[in-house]
């Protein structure tokens, strides 16, 4: 891999690791109350747990398809969206803060992999 593909991995990582333009996801939820995660912000169409769910599945579906030949993506839009304006319970709340934590790393990984083993045989690749 020559140094400039280097680059643009080191600044892809930095991007998803946040704290750059952005506050890390994690962080941007830490201190949000429970009883907010259902409402829909005035003049806003989601709601948190809205745009929670749509960075899981979103994520995810990148995710798979970069490493899984056979992944089927969801059908856009309907299957990317809740159609609930909040969690079910704390459980489904945390079980979808944690994939996105999860997949992220994985992701984050899977570049660093690029850098360290040019080669290696990807889902995408001949």
């Amino acid at each position: 891999m020559n140094n400039d593909h280097k680059i643009l991995i080191d600044e892809l990582v930095k991007l998803l690791e946040g704290g750059s333009a952005h506050a890390p996801f994690k962080d941007a939820i830490a201190k949000l109350p429970a009883n907010l995660r259902g409402i829909k912000p005035a003049n806003m169409p989601y709601s948190i747990w809205q745009l929670t769910e749509h960075i899981r599945i979103t994520q995810w579906d990148m995710l798979r398809f970069c490493v899984d030949a056979d992944h089927q993506s969801p059908n856009w839009p309907d299957e990317y969206w809740p159609n609930e304006a909040e969690p079910a319970n704390d459980d489904d709340w945390d079980k979808s803060v944690k994939q996105i934590e999860n997949d992220l790393n994985e992701f984050i990984d899977l570049f660093k992999h690029l850098t360290t083993k040019p080669n290696m045989k990807r889902s995408w690749s001949d």
